[in-house]
């Protein structure tokens, strides 16, 4: 099983893998474009809710500051 597969299913997987590290940096870059966001721009705010998270209920809003969890670590 790959260090991502065991990330999707909910397993410790290792931080430090490369596939992850990617997942991660993206994840960030991602949060930052969000909170990057005019806080009264609330429709752009929910099309990059929608592109990070792929569907997400109507009226849907997150208050900035808006990061990431990095997970569990096994390595």
């Amino acid at each position: 099983m790959t260090e991502i597969e065991k990330l999707e299913a909910g397993l410790e997987y290792c931080y430090d893998d490369p596939e992850v590290e990617a997942r991660k940096e993206n994840a960030i870059i991602k949060c930052k474009e969000y909170n990057a966001i005019d806080a009264t721009d609330y429709d752009a705010q929910y099309a990059k809710l929608k592109e990070m998270l792929g569907s997400v209920g109507e009226k849907v809003w997150i208050a900035k500051t808006f990061n990431c969890d990095n997970g569990r670590k096994n390595c």
